[in-house]
């Protein structure tokens, strides 16, 4: 049976008739033809984080995907692509904001360009509890040269789930509770670190330590760390100078 149109029920009925006798007649059967378009089904969220989410689905069809997210708080959308022709899909969407609610629809095409569209999906990000957790903090230090040298220092860490920054510091080594001396606070909720500061002395010793505040408060501050930073090389000018000190004070020490 030719010509018929997709995604489409029919009823049909068989017929058979002998050479004596009368026509006998099947049930009323009906079927419903294969839809041409790539269809989406078993959407799921497989996990909801504070700053991502990961998505499965399948489409009856090899197709690409588009994903619309919407912030449906700022009405800000972000869109993720997956440009691989496949039927079983799995995603992960980075980067969004802890504890808001958003939107997203799939949008699926095939390789003919047979375009269709999931449902309106409505999630919330979490927030956890639980204050970060410091890691990986690292320092490196440089000369800033000029009439006054000054020491940049460059202070990285990582953290579990989105905080803001900020690095305490004092100079000289001891046990303390607290460092006097802080960098501004940077409120920008991230995951990888970075505080830039020329606060430092050169060749003096320091202690700090990192501190992270996530989206609901909770504090989380490192070990407390040491360094050393670097002390300007004398030049050649600076050596002939301290020779002829100690000569002339040799000298003078004679007469």
């Amino acid at each position: 049976i030719t010509g018929l149109e997709p995604d489409t029920t029919y009823h049909f009925q068989a017929r058979s008739q002998a050479k004596i006798g009368p026509i006998t007649k099947s049930p009323d059967q009906i079927f419903t033809t294969l839809s041409l378009l790539p269809e989406i089904s078993e959407v799921g969220f497989t996990a909801i984080e504070e700053n991502e989410i990961t998505l499965e689905w399948q489409t009856t069809l090899p197709t690409k995907t588009k994903i619309e997210i919407t912030n449906t708080e700022t009405g800000q959308k972000v869109i993720k692509r997956d440009l691989s022709y496949l039927t079983e899909h799995h995603i992960i969407i980075p980067n969004l904001d802890p504890a808001t609610n958003y939107s997203l629809q799939i949008i699926s095409e095939d390789e003919q360009g047979n375009v269709s569209l999931s449902p309106v999906l409505p999630f919330t990000t979490r927030i956890w509890e639980d204050p970060p957790i410091i890691s990986h903090v690292r320092v490196t230090t440089s000369l800033i040269p000029g009439r006054i040298e000054r020491v940049q220092a460059l202070v990285s860490w990582k953290t579990d789930k989105p905080a803001s920054s900020r690095v305490f510091f004092q100079e000289g080594v001891g046990v303390r509770e607290k460092l006097t001396l802080n960098t501004s606070l940077s409120p920008n909720l991230v995951t990888t670190h970075l505080v830039i500061t020329t606060a430092f002395k050169p060749g003096a010793v320091y202690q700090f330590r990192v501190q992270s505040i996530d989206a609901l408060g909770n504090i989380s501050y490192s070990q407390d760390f040491t360094i050393l930073t670097p002390r300007a090389e004398e030049t050649v000018l600076d050596l002939i100078i301290q020779q002829f000190g100690e000569i002339f004070g040799f000298l003078e020490g004679r007469f």
